[in-house]
């Protein structure tokens, strides 16, 4: 089995290879890259089934290679390695198909565990598809098809003029798509809840592909299907089809109809239409109109497909600074009300704007449940806040499929805040609140929070951890990491005023509690942040 190690530091990727070298995990080869684009070239050439891979890198960093490497096909399983832990680094992240984020400094034993996982899934992949082998065999000669025509379609999608292109499409026996004049573009998005979002994705599209072709409805509309890269559903049928019956709109639903009975019941579906072509030359055109008229689906709540003849305006959806900030001051003076109402507005702002870039939309409201989720921190409603946490969120965003689930979704956690009965409940919500407001005060003290909360400094430590499971004491250096982490991604600000900032007088006691927690140096924590 074949790892690719893609990192910029000398040392650390010096280290990853000789101690993978010497593992015995199923290891049989293993290769380095300094920097993504040099990745990029050994992954065409070497394909490798595993791939440990940096994310800030010179010349291209890692999530720009994970896109460019899914592009052209890889299909090895990915772990990032990263000094970040911000939103967008994760939400690519999740995007690329990766197995496995670890943050770095990195533990030798929790790297070597994710690549032994993703060991054991290559093995396992491996195993089924020998497994299928009598199956594939049997169904030979249609599925070989259904790979050719699913070529074909990602061909015609993207450079319909090539060479390539106009020869293969000479075999009618093969590509069916005979020319009437005019092509019609159909795309659908499949949609999963998060618990029955499939292991293997690959086999289930094999199962659409081979359904669709061996059924009458598309070989009579001599029609060609195929899944793209990024998992689209793309159906091109000669012909010009419309919104209107007479425009042939029965024939469009009867594929639909067709669609529904050959997807699993758990995946909903929603599909887009594009407006016909004369020439194959603007195949490419129809298809990114028919995403347009797919991704308007997600402002229409009830219906399941849609034509790009009937798009109305579109304009970019966006937010201001100020709007955030009142909203966590909402969630700060517990104005819950207020919060939903803002949240409401911010709906109907959406609905009106129709933006089709849906991941910026997603990107947007993703930002208020972060400040949602980080007020219930402060609260003590919730534990602080993981990675782990924030990646299946935005494995349950993608999953939404309309505004109006992504509005509930995200009030729903509003509940947070109105599910805090109980007096005890009441009093540690008090102190953690005290806690996240004056860590840098000069002068806090265990003993400060007792006196404010009307406890003797033993009973409030005795009382916490009953309440939370941890000392009062790790508490407060959780809180202080987690912000110092924030601090320290801001290079402009000298270390000695990260210190004083986080209640530190001397900021050489600060470095020594820093490494402390994290396992690292201050400054060795900004160089990683900062590459």
């Amino acid at each position: 089995m074949r790892l690719l190690i893609i990192e910029d530091e000398f040392r650390t990727r010096e280290v990853l290879e000789r101690h993978f070298k010497a593992s015995k995990i199923g290891l049989t080869d293993i290769r380095t890259a300094p920097n993504g684009l040099s990745g990029l070239d050994i992954a065409k050439e070497w394909k490798p089934d595993i791939l440990l891979c940096d994310v800030r890198m010179p010349r291209m960093d890692g999530i720009q290679f994970a896109s460019s490497y899914r592009e052209i096909g890889g299909k090895g399983q990915l772990i990032f390695l990263s000094g970040y832990s911000d939103k967008e680094y994760l939400k690519s992240a999740i995007k690329t198909r990766a197995l496995n984020y670890i943050e770095k400094p990195i533990n030798l034993k929790e790297v070597q565990d994710a690549v032994l996982a993703a060991v054991r899934l290559v093995t396992a992949e491996e195993e089924k598809r020998k497994m299928s082998v009598d199956w594939q065999q049997h169904h030979d000669t249609h599925w070989s098809l259904a790979v050719l025509r699913q070529e074909m379609v990602r061909k015609l999608i993207v450079e319909p003029d090539s060479q390539h292109v106009q020869l293969a499409l000479k075999s009618k026996d093969t590509f069916l798509l005979r020319y009437n004049n005019s092509f019609t573009v159909i795309t659908a998005a499949l949609y999963w809840g998060s618990s029955k979002y499939p292991e293997d994705i690959s086999k289930m599209q094999q199962e659409v592909l081979y359904q669709l072709i061996t059924r009458p409805l598309l070989a009579q509309h001599e029609g060609i299907c195929g899944f793209t890269s990024s998992q689209w559903l793309v159906i091109i049928l000669p012909g010009a089809f419309g919104s209107s019956f007479q425009e042939g709109r029965e024939k469009i639903e009867d594929m639909i109809t067709e669609l529904s009975e050959v997807l699993d019941p758990t995946i909903s579906f929603q599909v887009g239409i594009s407006e016909p072509v004369r020439l194959l030359s603007d195949i490419p055109l129809a298809y990114q109109q028919a995403m347009k008229a797919c991704n308007s689906l997600f402002y229409n709540e009830g219906k399941n497909f849609f034509f790009a003849d009937l798009l109305g305006q579109s304009v970019t959806f966006s937010i201001e600074r100020h709007e955030l900030q009142q909203f966590r001051e909402d969630l700060r003076k517990e104005n819950i009300d207020a919060a939903k109402k803002q949240l409401v507005q911010l709906t109907e702002r959406a609905r009106r704007s129709c933006d089709l870039n849906i991941s910026h939309v997603k990107d947007v409201y993703f930002q208020y449940l972060m400040i949602i989720l980080e007020m219930a921190i402060q609260y003590g409603l919730k534990e602080i806040d993981r990675d782990g946490e924030r990646r299946y969120i935005w494995k349950e965003f993608d999953g939404i499929m309309n505004l109006q689930i992504l509005e509930s979704y995200v009030l729903s956690f509003l509940e947070l805040f109105q599910d805090s009965s109980g007096e005890d409940h009441v009093k540690i919500r008090e102190i953690i609140r005290y806690i996240h407001n004056h860590f840098s005060d000069k002068g806090f003290t265990i003993k400060t929070i007792a006196e404010y909360i009307g406890f003797n400094e033993t009973y409030l430590s005795v009382y916490f951890k009953k309440q939370r499971g941890q000392t009062i004491k790790e508490y407060i250096n959780e809180v202080r990491t987690e912000q110092a982490k924030i601090l320290l991604s801001n290079v402009d600000m000298k270390l000695h005023e990260v210190a004083v900032n986080l209640g530190f007088t001397d900021a050489n006691y600060f470095a020594t509690f820093f490494k402390k927690t994290t396992g690292c140096t201050p400054t060795e924590f900004r160089e990683k942040c900062v590459r």
